[in-house]
């Protein structure tokens, strides 16, 4: 009998100095110990029903849970679906056209000419008659050109006609519907009747400019022309105004 008291003795000192070491170990916890310094992070606290039928702690996720003694844990960014990279221009808005004028490379003109050509010093022939050209514009601004002008009057009592055809080079600036350009020509001249001074074909050329005024940017425009003819007849120089205005088609 006295051998089981002392068996029973024993057995009960192991187990109160398990049930201290438990204890203790709990009580170094810091989740145990002091579970107030620490936060949720979730977004959301589920309590097990259990738990908060018998009136016990709320279950905390392992994930959530961050020590007071740590660093606050960095909240998660938060990504948008489709958003545009940035820098990709997608956030732009579009630019508008505002309008696209074509650039024709032929140009065909006729129109009136009038022409004061001097046959010899003091002596000057006034002329009426048509004056047509072509131009290919082989750069934006640069061109070939080529002209012909008829003309006719009244000379000595006679009826007078006067040609030149030439060819050269053409020059444009554009100013906004309008395009101021120049121009410079050389080639043939004809004058009759014929007349006691000599042969009635001789070398001519032309130099000068004029405008072409385009309303609304259309196919056809206006234009005014002036220039100057020279001419070699009869063993002398010539030098004869030209002025002119009519149609240009562009193609």
């Amino acid at each position: 009998m006295k051998q089981a008291a002392v068996v029973c003795g024993a057995v009960f000192a192991i187990l109160m100095a398990s049930c201290a070491a438990s204890a203790q170990t709990v009580a170094s916890d810091p989740v145990a110990s002091n579970p107030a310094t620490f936060s949720l992070t979730a977004g959301s606290t589920t309590q097990d029903p259990l738990v908060a039928q018998f009136g016990g702690v709320p279950a905390i996720p392992s994930f959530a849970i961050a020590s007071a003694a740590s660093p606050a844990a960095a909240p998660m960014p938060a990504f948008q679906k489709d958003a545009p990279p940035s820098g990709s221009g997608a956030d732009t808005p579009p630019v508008g056209v505002f309008g696209v004028f074509p650039s024709y490379k032929w140009q065909v003109y006729a129109g009136y000419t009038f022409i004061r050509f001097y046959v010899i010093p003091g002596v000057e022939n006034n002329t009426n008659g048509l004056d047509f050209s072509v131009a290919y514009y082989f750069r934006d601004r640069v061109a070939v050109d080529g002209e012909l002008a008829v003309s006719g009057g009244t000379y000595t009592g006679q009826s007078s006609q006067f040609f030149i055809g030439m060819g050269g080079l053409r020059y444009r600036h554009p100013v906004g519907e309008t395009a101021v350009w120049i121009h410079g020509l050389a080639g043939e001249a004809h004058f009759s009747p014929q007349t006691a001074y000599g042969g009635e074909d001789g070398f001519g050329y032309e130099l000068g400019g004029g405008i072409d005024v385009s309303p609304r940017r259309l196919r056809v425009s206006l234009r005014l022309e002036a220039d100057m003819l020279g001419t070699l007849l009869y063993g002398t120089y010539q030098y004869s105004p030209k002025i002119s205005f009519g149609l240009v088609f562009k193609d």
